[in-house]
């Protein structure tokens, strides 16, 4: 993490990630300082005085995944009511760009720092089919104009139906 003019840029080299597809990314504002703030504030209570290297310490060197993501599950499940586990993070990111923008893979991707847009597209390929039609329809609807029921029941009279 470097932090600079309240922006932080998070770098994780290639041989800490399993694809070994280097991670580089600047968070906005509004997400820096959220870490800052843990930063400054809660960090330092982590360390018991000790400071360290480590974003999430534990009593001797990193905090360990385990208890790690259990605190992470307990905090969702405390303050948003689901349960919800760290990797399907990457899911909800997926899910939540297909449903605004349907097909777009590529994007996706680059959140989800996949290699290929093709490993993306397998894992979500349909999964944005409600948000495609959702999108269709507005457009659809955009081009008509609001629907007027007199409009529709007076361009129907004079004509047959075939029942």
């Amino acid at each position: 993490i470097r932090m600079r003019k309240n922006v932080i840029r998070i770098v994780i080299p290639e041989q800490e990630i399993k694809n070994e597809q280097p991670y580089d990314i600047i968070l906005l504002p509004e997400p820096s300082a959220l870490i800052e703030r843990y930063i400054d504030k809660h960090l330092p209570v982590l360390q018991r005085g000790k400071p360290s290297y480590w974003l999430f310490p534990g009593y001797k060197g990193p905090k360990c995944h385990a208890p790690l993501r259990k605190q992470i599950m307990s905090a969702i499940k405390r303050e948003c009511g689901v349960i919800l586990n760290p990797h399907a993070f990457r899911h909800l990111a997926a899910k939540l760009i297909l449903d605004a923008e349907p097909g777009a893979y590529g994007k996706a991707r680059l959140v989800l720092n996949h290699t290929s847009s093709a490993t993306t597209q397998r894992a979500y390929a349909g999964s944005e089919n409600a948000a495609a039609m959702r999108h269709y329809d507005e457009n659809i609807l955009g081009r008509r104009g609001p629907w007027q029921p007199a409009k529709a029941q007076s361009a129907r009279k004079g004509k047959c139906d075939a029942a």
